[in-house]
């Protein structure tokens, strides 16, 4: 038996490649995130274009070369299997005495609180939403409900849709959900409105863990064109990442939120 130390409040997993290709319904199959082998490395497309290379930005365990030759030759068979399979990432978690792990996405559905924003589609990313939460539920929570914990994202551009949501995956073994914070960025209400009341009420009646992860680079105030960008500037930007879930604590600890909804529990993660 393993001696267990510690219990992560912040893991992060990568899709499977079949996660979205084997849940999508006809009218959706062609266009929904699936792998192709691009010039030797894994990318996901999506509506026939591509969206990133296939590799979580943080995955414990590179193969040989992956660290210092970038993500241009990465394919799943060189990612270590833990990064996202079940039963590899309990026995990671044995050997590394990890008794539990919150569970957040990975770079494609992203963590700021907009998922799936490189999407156009908005039928194709509700679809996306449901398909990563189910993966979620069926390939993790259900191998064992005691050590993985699932953090849902969430539909962000319609409540309506939020507190639906929350609601189906609450049924089906979440604990927590991802809120990006600075909603306000992508064009939404920000937090703090009254627009957002019904999905406050809803968690904390659920009894489940209103999460908010650490903004990177969504948030990145730099904006400076793609590969033009001076070493201090990129040393600014990454300070940005590590500071970035400062400016949504104060908006919930400020809002009133807390007080309209004594009960709701929230995770800071990453922060």
């Amino acid at each position: 038996m393993a001696s267990y130390k510690y219990i992560s409040c912040d893991d992060h997993l990568l899709e499977a490649p079949d996660t979205y290709s084997k849940r999508a319904p006809a009218r959706l199959k062609d266009v929904a995130p699936h792998i192709e082998n691009i010039d030797g490395a894994d990318v996901w497309f999506a509506e026939g274009a591509p969206i990133r290379h296939a590799r979580l930005a943080a995955a414990a365990g590179p193969a040989t070369g992956i660290a210092t030759a970038g993500v241009k030759k990465v394919t799943y068979e060189k990612i270590r299997p833990g990064v996202w399979k079940a039963e590899e990432r309990l026995q990671d978690y044995d050997q590394a005495g990890v008794y539990a792990a919150a569970l957040f996405p990975d770079m494609l559905p992203g963590f700021s609180g907009n998922p799936f924003s490189s999407i156009k589609d908005t039928e194709l990313r509700r679809f996306c939403v449901r398909a990563y939460n189910d993966r979620l539920a069926e390939d993790f929570y259900a191998v064992n409900p005691k050590r993985f914990i699932p953090i849902g994202i969430l539909p962000a551009w319609s409540v309506t849709e939020c507190v639906e949501e929350v609601r189906r995956i609450a049924r089906i073994g979440h604990k927590g959900v991802l809120w990006g914070g600075l909603s306000d960025i992508f064009g939404y209400p920000w937090m703090g409105d009254p627009y957002w009341f019904p999905l406050w009420e809803t968690i904390q009646d659920l009894d489940i863990v209103l999460c908010l992860h650490q903004q990177s680079a969504a948030i990145e105030r730099i904006k400076l064109e793609t590969g033009k960008i001076p070493e201090n500037m990129r040393i600014a930007m990454r300070s940005c990442h590590k500071t970035s879930t400062i400016q949504p604590t104060q908006e919930l600890l400020l809002s009133g939120i807390l007080e309209k909804f004594p009960s709701l529990r929230v995770l800071l993660a990453e922060s």
